[in-house]
């Protein structure tokens, strides 16, 4: 899915994509690159709409959260909000599957027969 991103260009920006463990509730915003500071943005905004923050995020091998071990800037977030991080290992989708069906559900039933004028009407369109 290409949107258009500004000066006449298009692009795929990253969805971050959270579904709580118990209630499996969803929620999703599309951020402007997987930088840490965006990630961290994303996550606040998106835990700020259920006003709550879970026991643990889960985290494949994303750069910008960290490969191995945190990084620096998403560790003193996490210590901020008290939430553990648990880090999948490589080729592990199974640690991941509550959010890998909600990126499923997105694609197959959010995305189809809709446009976008952009990451903010993706946002809003996402909320409504």
């Amino acid at each position: 899915m290409h949107i258009p991103v500004g000066y006449g260009q298009f692009g795929c920006p990253p969805v971050l994509v959270m579904v709580s463990g118990y209630s499996r509730v969803i929620a999703a915003r599309m951020l402007p690159s997987r930088r840490t500071g965006d990630l961290i943005a994303g996550h606040w905004r998106l835990l700020s709409g259920w006003g709550a923050v879970p026991r643990m995020l889960v985290w494949d091998n994303e750069s910008g959260i960290g490969q191995g071990r945190l990084t620096t800037e998403f560790a003193a977030f996490a210590g901020l909000l008290a939430v553990r991080v648990y880090l999948c290992r490589p080729r592990d989708p199974e640690a991941k599957g509550l959010v890998e069906r909600a990126n499923g559900c997105l694609e197959t039933s959010f995305v189809p027969g809709r446009t976008f004028t952009g990451p903010d009407d993706f946002n809003s369109q996402l909320q409504d």
